[in-house]
């Protein structure tokens, strides 16, 4: 995100791409965003902070119990992708929907990552099938992030074997990918979510809208100096706190903690989306009569709006923390790299990638350790992984 701001400062700057176009903004304008970005640099600090305090793996004692990588992949995502499609048919087990929605896409793109090299046809094509139902999937779901991370990890599990071509084939691809998904996801939730078009016309209603390209430039550059940074967000939560709006103090952390309460539990838990968009229009990013739109905080921000210049580096700093923590617990539980952080721990918490506002955050990071614990006991109990006896080589 702090990277990512450049649009937003040649923005301020009047350019619309490399073209000026418009004035120059008011050196107030300038003062906040150079605000806003002191502190996206002081949170990237943070996070960097807790990532090297934590990040010290040791040897498992665990065995994956495989002669193939490549196989193994496969068959993780195979049966992923089935849990998933049976977790649908039952609304109550939504947190297991989602998760096994992004374990079974991480493990596609490691399966298809391993097969390509292997050259072995009966892999190659089931990892392709696997593969490709998840990416379809994804561009199914309205979410950019969902697509981004699929080819980011296809590319990045390749990287090491095919170096330079990914990366002479992969900038490029990154590239079109961010200037036509604004458009397509655009006018996918326009028609999808609002108007209750069908998913699979409102796909081709998008498709459409990016072939002809009539709004791609515009909607590009929009994506790019709003939503890429959220800078321009960061900037009147600034404005507004604690100048108009007190700091939030520990109510932001008691309400996170309050979400995690299954509703079973908390009859009257309110719902956490409301919960969220109320300091969000109290703030006037949104106007109160907003129904359908959505712009949580992030961590950075909720620190921020919590405890100040302070809170922006201590959210940041236990998000790395958290992170690197959680990476090396779940190498030990599942015998390493590949299976532990290669496919459980992007694939249950990526959201550390994408991150959101504190309640949600923490929401999926709980249900996501308890997920990960019971995906540890299945796998000890079908046979998967077993624990290496004293002086048995790794």
């Amino acid at each position: 995100m702090s990277l990512s701001s450049v649009f937003y400062f040649l923005s301020l700057y009047g350019y619309v791409y490399f073209e000026k176009l418009k004035p120059i903004a008011s050196p107030d304008e300038f003062e906040r965003a150079a605000h806003a970005q002191c502190l996206y640099l002081l949170g990237h600090a943070g996070l960097l902070h807790g990532l090297l305090l934590t990040s010290q793996y040791k040897e498992t004692k665990i065995h994956i119990k495989s002669k193939s990588i490549s196989s193994l992949g496969l068959k993780l995502a195979i049966g992923f992708t089935i849990l998933n499609i049976g977790f649908t048919f039952f609304p109550q087990l939504g947190q297991f929907v989602e998760r096994t929605a992004k374990l079974s896409a991480v493990a596609a793109a490691i399966a298809l990552a391993l097969a390509i090299p292997e050259r072995k046809i009966s892999s190659l094509l089931g990892a392709l099938v696997i593969f490709g139902f998840n990416f379809l999937q994804a561009l199914l779901s309205g979410w950019k992030e969902n697509i981004l991370i699929l080819v980011i990890l296809l590319g990045a599990f390749l990287l090491p074997v095919y170096r330079f071509r990914i990366v002479l084939l992969g900038l490029p691809v990154l590239i079109l990918l961010i200037f036509v998904l604004p458009t397509f996801n655009t006018v996918f939730r326009e028609n999808a979510w609002q108007k209750g078009i069908q998913q699979e016309e409102a796909f081709k209603i998008a498709l459409d809208a990016v072939q002809k390209g009539d709004e791609t430039s515009a909607n590009n550059w929009s994506f790019l100096v709003g939503r890429f940074s959220e800078i321009g967000i960061f900037e009147k939560y600034l404005n507004n706190v604690p100048q108009v709006v007190p700091f939030y103090g520990t109510q932001i952390i008691e309400q996170s903690i309050a979400n995690l309460f299954p509703r079973i539990l908390y009859p009257n838990k309110p719902i956490t989306e409301n919960l969220v968009m109320e300091r969000v229009r109290e703030n006037k990013i949104i106007s109160y009569y907003s129904k359908s739109v959505s712009a949580k905080p992030q961590i950075v921000v909720d620190g921020y709006l919590s405890f100040g210049i302070f809170g922006s580096w201590l959210f940041c700093f236990l998000v790395g923390l958290s992170a690197a923590k959680i990476s090396v617990w779940a190498e030990q539980l599942f015998g390493g790299y590949f299976l532990g952080t290669g496919i459980i721990f992007s694939g249950l918490f990526n959201v550390y990638w994408r991150g959101n506002c504190l309640e949600f955050f923490l929401n999926t990071v709980v249900y996501s350790l308890v997920i990960m614990i019971i995906v540890y006991y299945t796998f000890q109990l079908i046979g998967l992984i077993e624990t290496k006896k004293t002086g048995e080589a790794p």
